[in-house]
């Protein structure tokens, strides 16, 4: 990193760190992006480490894209819903099941649809980066579903 590139891949840089250690680390790599304007590619198992620092997401599954984009688009597209199952059939066309459960008659889904379904029996709410994750993960077939889109920003290479 002394050299300064434009581009930086780093795989797992946290792993087998302790916790105050990883902080550090972590620290270090956004002051010196603020510093240098170079871009950090970072990839982890532990999302909960990329939800606080990173501005992008590309979730890779099955060998493809599964989904793409910055944070707070990402979050945006996607709802999570709780209520019977009979109502799956019934959500608009707009949208696409990314991934869904079933226990007996309820079901819980994350839906990628630029709004939430209007019909009041579904009990929605903003699902967390790792619900996203697992969502996508769990359900490979979505890469038929979705377009990846990748989004550049003025402050970010």
């Amino acid at each position: 990193m002394a050299k300064c590139p434009d581009l930086i891949v780093l795989d797992e840089p946290l792993a087998d760190l302790d916790p105050l250690r990883r902080h550090e680390v972590m620290a270090d790599l956004m002051a010196l992006t603020a510093e240098t304007g170079m871009t950090v590619v970072l990839s982890s198992h532990v999302v909960a480490e990329l939800e606080e620092t990173c501005d992008h997401l590309v979730v890779l599954g099955e060998g493809r894209v599964q989904v793409a984009g910055e944070l707070d688009d990402v979050r945006s597209r996607h709802h999570a819903l709780s209520g019977p199952a009979d109502l799956i059939a019934a959500l608009p066309s707009a949208g696409t099941v990314v991934h869904a459960s079933r226990r007996g008659d309820h079901a819980s889904l994350l839906w990628r649809a630029a709004r939430p379904p209007s019909d009041p029996r579904w009990a929605v709410r903003t699902p967390a980066l790792s619900d996203i994750v697992l969502a996508y993960l769990r359900a490979p077939e979505a890469t038929s579903l979705t377009r990846p889109t990748l989004i550049r920003t003025e402050d970010s290479r």
